[in-house]
């Protein structure tokens, strides 16, 4: 929760940077309701919008991304595990981050993939008095 207890209304964006340990990144693939919706590519020189053209990603590569509109029901599929996590948000949250650094031995980016529930293509806008509350909800289970 994010109270205003000031005069004036502010802005602001954010994310809860969760950093999920995964079997290997190879085997891991990243479901929701992704297809047709806007990204906005933070690795392309410069940062680009592009569509989306599957419900399922995949990592292969160094992956930075906000997906616009997608928050609430992002599972992450792990085979090498045989075990899945339901990324549940209900409220506040309107975008998912995709991060992972693929090809980063240093990083150890084949071990970790980060699936972040966020408000981030648009600031959240706080009157004073007034509060923006978001909740995330982590529910793993079998494959």
């Amino acid at each position: 929760e994010i109270l205003n207890t000031g005069g004036k209304a502010f802005e602001f964006t954010g994310a809860l940077h969760s950093y999920f340990d995964v079997s290997n990144i190879n085997d891991v693939q990243i479901v929701g309701p992704f297809n047709g919706k806007t990204v906005l590519d933070r690795m392309q020189d410069p940062p680009a919008n592009i569509v989306m053209n599957s419900d399922e990603i995949k990592i292969s590569t160094e992956t930075d991304q906000v997906v616009e509109g997608v928050v609430g029901s992002v599972r992450i599929n792990d085979n090498g595990k045989g075990k899945s996590l339901l990324i549940k948000s209900t409220q506040g949250w309107a975008d998912t981050v995709l991060w992972n650094p693929y090809g980063n031995q240093n990083m150890g980016y084949e071990k970790f993939v980060c699936v972040e529930a966020a408000a981030a293509m648009k600031p959240v806008s706080v009157a004073p008095g007034s509060s923006w509350v978001a909740d995330m909800e982590l529910i793993p289970s079998a494959l």
